[in-house]
């Protein structure tokens, strides 16, 4: 045998023995990376409130999976999610997400009513209490995060003395929350990307717990042809349409008020011509419907326009706690952003000022408005600069306070950027760098580095900047 020969044969038996060790390497790195997962996971118990809660994890294409949010690396590009339906820890990869929807938490921090709600130029907004500002900063001082300093640049508004309302619901999350019926086994409504959509004629509703006696109802409603919905509220069955319960129908441009009793019938309480409806092209829009159980006042707006008013005396005596959708005559009724919380009594118009180019605006608790410069904020005082004065006004006698736009800055958009929503109100936009251990890291040019427990926040969106796809029959 030659020596070609024999360099051959060595040849042929490496070649040979090449994927075995691939075999063997891919057991190794498959069993390492088992037992990693499987040490994350048992280092790591789930600090639901609810044991029998689950986080929802929503994939852009309308896929959702339910289980529990173990950590996220922005490095490595995936999320860690542990689930029943899957053997060990899954990587989910990060570009495919929508969002995540988060059971609540126990309690780690104790929570507090923050006095001051601030907005910034992205239209995030922060709860915490009033500590200084200057000409670089505002310092605020929140349970979820300490003492924070936020970049006035980025400001565009201050509420001191906020109402943190007491949110009830805010969703939908899924389809399991609403009760519906069936029509022969078809289903009536379905859930997607964070929508309700009816599919048949068929009303979906729910029941809440306790309703405050000062109650607000958003949604948004979208629809194809004209609108034709019925929501009903105060009800007292979310199963039977036929219970006692009070409905805002809506037909076109004319929307009607009624309330309905099991005893005495139906009473139509008046009905309001909505003129934006008029003219056949609007095809969404978002509702307010604002209630005081005290005064028998009803209110409803669309859009941020006041377009129906009522009363009536008998909604104090109302002890119905469920709410109900209802296409009225056609199936393609499409709910979404729907909140329920306790109301302060103001409306929308009542609780900001429009801000200046050049100038702060201070409107205080007795509608008086004030232009000039806030130079700052320090042990409940402001110092606030006008064209005839600079005076010393306590922060408290300020209904909402406008920064001037001109010099403002909005934060960069950066890629690995999510919108944390908070569990009582706000929202902030951060990069994020890292979720581990039930706590969410991240940067922004609003105030740098922070960190939020997860039992501060209700849901985290992904690929913020990306446009969501929408089936064609869907998009309305």
């Amino acid at each position: 045998m030659t020596r070609s020969d024999l360099t051959s044969t060595a040849d042929k038996v490496t070649m040979n023995r090449l994927p075995y060790r691939a075999a063997v390497m891919s057991v190794l790195v498959t069993a390492v990376a088992t037992s990693c997962l499987a040490q994350v996971t048992a280092n790591f118990e789930p600090l639901f409130e609810d044991s029998a809660q689950h986080d929802v994890l929503y994939f852009l294409n309308g896929d959702r999976i339910h289980g529990m949010l173990l950590s996220i690396k922005a490095e490595e590009h995936g999320l860690l999610w542990r689930s029943e339906s899957i053997l060990t820890p899954a990587q989910m990869a990060q570009g495919a997400l929508s969002d995540v929807r988060l059971a609540k938490r126990r309690a780690r921090s104790p929570r507090k009513i923050h006095t001051c709600a601030v907005r910034l130029t992205n239209d995030d907004v922060l709860l915490g209490d009033l500590v200084s500002l200057d000409s670089e900063s505002l310092r605020l001082d929140t349970w979820y995060a300490g003492e924070i300093a936020v970049a006035r640049r980025m400001m565009a508004a201050i509420e001191p003395l906020v109402e943190a309302p007491s949110l009830i619901y805010s969703g939908p999350g899924n389809l399991s929350e609403w009760t519906f019926q069936q029509n022969n086994d078809q289903p009536t409504w379905k859930f997607r990307q964070g929508a309700l959509y009816a599919l048949q004629h068929y009303p979906i509703g729910m029941t809440l717990k306790e309703l405050p006696r000062k109650i607000s109802f958003a949604f948004t409603a979208a629809w194809r042809g004209q609108p034709s919905l019925n929501f009903m509220f105060l009800a007292q069955d979310a199963n039977n349409t036929s219970s006692d319960r009070y409905a805002l129908q809506i037909s076109g441009s004319s929307c009607y008020l009624y309330r309905y009793q099991r005893n005495s019938g139906s009473q139509n309480l008046g009905n309001a011509n909505i003129m934006k409806f008029n003219t056949g092209t609007v095809r969404k829009a978002d509702f307010l419907v604002l209630l005081d159980r005290d005064k028998g006042a009803i209110k409803l707006l669309l859009d941020g326009q006041m377009v129906g008013e009522w009363n009536d005396a008998a909604m104090g005596k109302s002890t119905g706690n469920a709410i109900l959708f209802q296409p009225q005559s056609r199936s393609d009724l499409k709910l979404s952003k729907i909140s329920i919380a306790k109301w302060s009594g103001k409306l929308p118009s009542d609780e900001s000022v429009e801000g200046g180019a050049n100038q702060d605006t201070i409107r205080f608790s007795n509608d008086d408005v004030i232009s000039g410069t806030l130079q700052s904020i320090s042990d409940g005082k402001m110092t606030f600069e006008t064209s005839y004065a600079t005076m010393s006004v306590p922060v408290e006698r300020a209904k909402s306070i406008e920064f001037a736009t001109a010099g403002a800055e909005r934060a960069r958009r950066r890629k690995g950027d999510v919108r944390a929503h908070f569990t009582d109100r706000g929202s902030l936009t951060v990069q994020l760098t890292h979720i581990e251990r039930d706590e969410m890291h991240g940067k922004s040019d609003n105030l740098s580095d922070v960190s939020l427990p997860l039992e501060a926040l209700s849901r985290i969106e992904f690929n913020i900047y990306t446009d969501r796809p929408e089936e064609e029959e869907e998009d309305f």
